[in-house]
């Protein structure tokens, strides 16, 4: 596995529904370890009921070398899980895909999760650890 952390961390996203060109925008914290995916997400409420500013959900999944394949359900709403199947690069820094829901295969879109705050995370664990 290449990156220090695997796909461990937080990470920033956006999804698309297939018909609209405006993403939303989510966030994410994802934790591997022998193959399985868990993490939890946040996003703002652009579907379902009135009274929800933001969603958040839950994700489980595999990880096998560069595919994922994530499972998604929200703690506000009802509604079957989403999938999401993805590719990560070989950094750890980015991952792509589409996602779906397998009972209702006409909404569907893309997505992709940048990693937040690699570079700045290992350099004030250095700076503490100095200190």
């Amino acid at each position: 596995m290449s990156g220090q952390d695997g796909i461990n961390g937080l990470w920033s996203g956006e999804y698309r529904y297939a018909w609209l060109e405006q993403a939303v925008r989510f966030s994410a914290t994802l934790a591997e370890s022998g193959g399985r995916v868990t993490g939890t997400t946040l996003e703002p409420a652009t579907f379902g009921p009135r009274g929800h500013a933001e969603y958040t959900g839950n994700f489980s999944g595999w990880l096998d070398g560069s595919i994922l394949v994530l499972s998604k359900t929200y703690n506000e709403v009802t509604q079957p899980p989403v999938i999401y199947t993805g590719e990560v690069n070989a950094g750890f820094t980015l991952i792509r895909g589409e996602w779906a829901f397998p009972h209702h295969p006409e909404i569907h879109g893309t997505f992709t999760m940048s990693r937040v705050g690699t570079a700045g995370a290992g350099a004030r664990t250095r700076a503490s650890v100095s200190a």
